[in-house]
């Protein structure tokens, strides 16, 4: 039987048209490889079979699994690049697994034989949550979280402390009328940030309003129905704080082909996304890179200790121009 000729690093950049050094540095996790170019990369280097010299020392196999369209999200990429250069500093190999209806977790740790994992996008009515939440097999969440299973670990963004701020920013520049954009497809990310507005206002003495509170899906089309809801039913709030940047950016829309401008009628504040970068909207930016390193340390923890962890990460408030001291009321206040 004639044995198969083996690819080489030089074969793959040309299939890309790059050079053997960029598949090199996209196959070692290099931070100047964009996660998509090296997705691409190693998915391909799979395919064909290829392992580097490199590779065949790698200590542990770990994944990156991403459900729903986790895959589309910027922040999640980032994070997930960050994950990847950890692990390949530890001399660790990472795979990302799609998670679709399909999914079966235990068959996907025996034929890709895989240490440990990372686990992007999960929601709670995914197809792969109860697998998760029965795994034997050593995970770490993003802003997630499963009951009663120790080989399951959790890195999440603190964004109950960075709801809390951004109501002490509006505050101090006058507002005291905030409304709240919440998104039930991120029901833990969701109760964290609406528990924290409600605390800042608290804090600052300014009564809880449930009327002036709408939950949504967290998309541009839920921040446009937010607005209307807002325009409708004559709620007088001067700033609102949106647990999505797209839901912010429906918002924006919405308000402004009603007659009513960002910041002039209402300030918007929105967790971390590139929207509000476009928007030039105040944000709370997670820090993806010390998310990602969090989530491996994580994993590593467990695997030395076989004891799970619990981490947080901060997130910066970036105040823009277009947040400011409320002008005037832009709606009737007869309520």
């Amino acid at each position: 039987m004639e044995k198969k000729k083996k690819i080489t690093m030089g074969e793959i950049a040309e299939h890309f048209g790059v050079t053997a050094t960029t598949i090199s540095r996209a196959i070692n996790g290099a931070p100047d490889i964009s996660p998509e170019t090296q997705r691409e990369i190693l998915e391909y280097c799979e395919q064909v079979g290829y392992v580097s010299r490199r590779s065949k020392a790698f200590k542990k196999q770990y994944a990156v699994f991403w459900c729903g369209n986790s895959r589309e999200n910027d922040f999640l990429n980032a994070l997930a690049a960050s994950f990847r250069k950890a692990a390949s500093e530890a001399r660790c190999s990472v795979v990302d697994i799609p998670v679709d209806n399909d999914f079966d977790l235990g068959k996907v740790f025996s034929e890709k034989g895989l240490d440990g994992g990372l686990v992007l996008g999960l929601a709670f009515n995914s197809s792969a949550y109860l697998q998760i939440k029965q795994s034997t097999h050593p995970l770490v969440l993003f802003n997630s979280q499963v009951e009663n299973n120790d080989l399951v670990a959790c890195v999440k963004s603190q964004d109950f402390l960075a709801a809390i701020s951004a109501i002490d920013y509006l505050v101090s520049l006058g507002h005291t009328q905030i409304g709240f954009i919440g998104d039930d497809k991120d029901p833990i990310a969701n109760s964290e940030r609406l528990i924290g507005y409600a605390t800042g206002l608290q804090n600052n003495a300014i009564p809880y309003r449930y009327d002036l509170t709408f939950i949504g899906s967290g998309t541009e089309t839920s921040g446009a129905e937010a607005a209307d809801y807002f325009l409708m039913r004559n709620k007088a709030v001067t700033a609102v704080l949106s647990t999505t940047a797209e839901a912010a950016a429906g918002f924006i829309g919405t308000m402004n082909r009603a007659g009513y401008a960002v910041p002039r009628d209402c300030s918007v504040v929105a967790f971390y996304d590139k929207v509000a970068q476009e928007y030039e909207i105040s944000a709370l930016v997670c820090d993806h890179e010390l998310a990602g390193k969090k989530a491996f340390a994580a994993l590593k923890i467990f695997m030395e200790n076989l004891c799970s962890v619990e981490s947080g990460v901060g997130c910066k408030f970036l105040s823009k121009e277009k947040t400011c001291a409320p002008k005037r009321i832009p709606f009737r206040t007869d309520v």
